[in-house]
């Protein structure tokens, strides 16, 4: 079991209720992990976001990805609409666009153990 960030830290200050960011792994371990922010916040006021960090490499500009983006969006079946923040290291994408007092959720797939 990991630990949890406390939920008071979570609380937007605007009132909105619970920011939660679920990252965008694939599609059937994101779906998973919205199921579980949902069963997790029954009852409270939640934002949830879901950021997609797709990554661009250097030899091609920041705003150029090699995939269509809105291809990419609209092919995902997702509970939640899907933000896709192109970057050039997905780590960075998370630290640096992730506010710190948010709830992360990252979903898994059956090969991480």
């Amino acid at each position: 079991m990991y630990a949890v960030a406390s939920i008071t830290s979570a609380v937007r200050r605007d009132g909105a209720g619970i920011a939660v960011t679920v990252i965008y792994t694939n599609e059937a371990a994101t779906v998973a992990a919205l199921h579980a922010v949902h069963d997790f916040a029954r009852g409270l006021p939640a934002v949830v976001r879901v950021p997609m960090l797709l990554t661009v490499p250097y030899p091609l500009p920041l705003d150029r990805p090699q995939v269509n983006v809105e291809c990419l969006l609209r092919r995902l079946r997702m509970d939640a609409p899907v933000e896709v923040r192109l970057c050039r290291d997905a780590w960075e994408g998370v630290r640096n666009r992730i506010p710190p007092s948010t709830l992360v959720v990252i979903g898994k797939g059956r090969e991480c153990r």
